[in-house]
């Protein structure tokens, strides 16, 4: 028998075989980063949102957060939507309120040309950070009832006054003249 040309003949049909798995892998591999980086920015822009005093402050830092939270792992998205439920922020202080980040990245996979892969794939996650229950937020809009006033527990304070909510001792004059009801 003459198997002169055999190992030709494997090769050529082994070859395109190998290399589709390669490309299988590389396409695995931007998803899998993908996720694992919307999970990040999802988590930090929560949290960054978590930390703002008002609604609209926490969907501008949220917003923020994410986009440079995926620049910075490098993940190449078609499109980035970042979506802030800032519900909790018209909870009275003092209950239980949170705040949620969605983030979703549309991957692009079309320059791998493997077979049967779509050209794209969209990847989402929500993260969701509660508010501290006895922090101060704005009301309503963002927008202070008087530029130098927050809420805080049950009383308006100057901000840079010190607020003590086991007691009513240090609390400013001042912010016992405002009690809220």
């Amino acid at each position: 028998m003459n198997e002169r040309g055999s190992v030709t003949v494997e090769a050529i049909l082994a070859i395109p075989a190998i290399v589709l798995v390669l490309l299988l892998a590389v396409a695995a591999g931007r998803i899998t980063v993908a996720s694992a980086a919307v999970e990040a920015a999802a988590r930090d822009a929560a949290r960054q949102a978590s930390i703002a005093r008002g609604a609209a402050a926490a969907s501008r830092t949220a917003q923020a957060s994410a986009r440079e939270s995926l620049a910075g792992q490098d993940v190449n998205c078609t499109t980035v939507t970042v979506k802030v439920d800032t519900k909790g922020f018209s909870r009275p202080v003092g209950t239980p309120a949170g705040v949620s980040a969605t983030v979703s990245c549309t991957v692009p996979l079309a320059d791998l040309a493997f077979p049967g892969l779509p050209g794209s794939v969209e990847r989402h996650a929500t993260f969701m950070s509660p508010l501290d229950p006895y922090r101060g937020r704005t009301i309503g809009s963002g927008r202070l009832p008087h530029p130098s006033l927050v809420v805080h527990s049950r009383y308006w304070r100057h901000e840079g006054d010190s607020v003590c909510t086991d007691g009513q001792s240090e609390i400013p004059s001042e912010a016992r003249s405002h009690r809220m009801r």
